[in-house]
């Protein structure tokens, strides 16, 4: 990763794949392979995440992970500091401005139900992929808006592009999200244990051509 300050208050994060990935990706040369990540600004109290696909053997390698979805934006009151001091009006920011600020905002500050590694990508955990699945239904939305302005409800922009959601009803669907995924995992397991025990009866008994155990 790098960190690049692009105006006043606000910083990119860009991600670049290693050399191994981009050869896998047959890249090693491409300027193209160096995309923005993330965005912090701090007047807007906005981080903006741009979920990559950072699988350098899939067709969509550093393209949008959670396409037709662009960009998440998260926005909190006080995730970032903006001050204008009242002696002379200058302005101050507070926000990451390198990459290991960047790493300790992402494994501390990110909302539970996002994945925090940038070298998979960023962008919301695998059990809640049927957000993307359903924002996908909608024509013409390439963003979500995570914001604590709204509990329950949600909107859409204007412009039609950005989806907005409270971080309350997010949380809500991040908790069904979770409760399901361990009842399906608890229910996969049960089923190997009975598949485990079902070969054992099948093996004792030489069923199915299983050639049947010899007990002494």
């Amino acid at each position: 990763m790098s960190v690049e300050a692009l105006e006043p208050g606000v910083v990119g994060v860009y991600f670049t794949p290693s050399s191994i990935r981009l050869r896998a990706a047959r890249r090693i040369d491409d300027p193209n392979a160096r995309v923005l990540l993330l965005r912090f600004d701090a007047k807007q109290e906005t981080t903006t995440l741009f979920p990559i696909n950072t699988m350098p053997t899939s067709a969509r390698f550093l393209a949008p992970k959670h396409a037709p979805i662009i960009s998440i934006e998260l926005v909190e009151k006080n995730s970032l500091i903006h001050i204008v001091d009242d002696l002379d009006d200058s302005e101050h920011y507070i926000l990451p401005r390198t990459v290991e600020d960047v790493q300790l905002y992402l494994n501390e500050c990110m909302p539970a139900g996002f994945t925090k590694d940038p070298n998979f990508g960023l962008g919301l955990d695998r059990t809640l992929s049927f957000i993307v699945q359903a924002l996908a239904q909608i024509d013409g939305v390439e963003h979500l808006r995570l914001t604590d302005q709204k509990t329950l409800e949600v909107s859409r922009s204007d412009d039609g592009k950005t989806y907005e959601m409270g971080f309350r009803l997010f949380n809500e669907l991040r908790r069904g999200a979770d409760r399901f995924d361990h009842k399906a995992r608890a229910s996969s397991r049960r089923k190997k244990t009975q598949l485990a025990l079902l070969w054992q009866i099948f093996r004792r008994a030489g069923i199915f051509g299983i050639p049947a155990a010899r007990f002494a």
